[in-house]
């Protein structure tokens, strides 16, 4: 699903986290990412818009990211 959405917003970022790797975890601890898959949208100012434990729904992340851009 990511991958889609990667793929087809292509202005957004997108970064994934290894938990087993000391770096990424340090990462994932600071986004409050403590479920494997979070998916964590931030916005153009670099604020949390939103954080989501657990598989997302595909449309609304789809809407979600729509609603970041500008």
């Amino acid at each position: 699903m990511v991958d889609g959405i990667e793929r087809d917003f292509p202005a957004m970022q997108v970064f994934r986290l290894d938990f087993n790797d000391e770096t990424d975890s340090a990462a994932a601890r600071a986004l409050r990412a403590t479920h494997h898959p979070t998916i964590v949208l931030i916005d153009p100012e670099g604020q949390v818009h939103q954080r989501i434990p657990g598989p997302p729904d595909e449309q609304s992340l789809r809407d979600e990211t729509r609603s970041l851009l500008p």
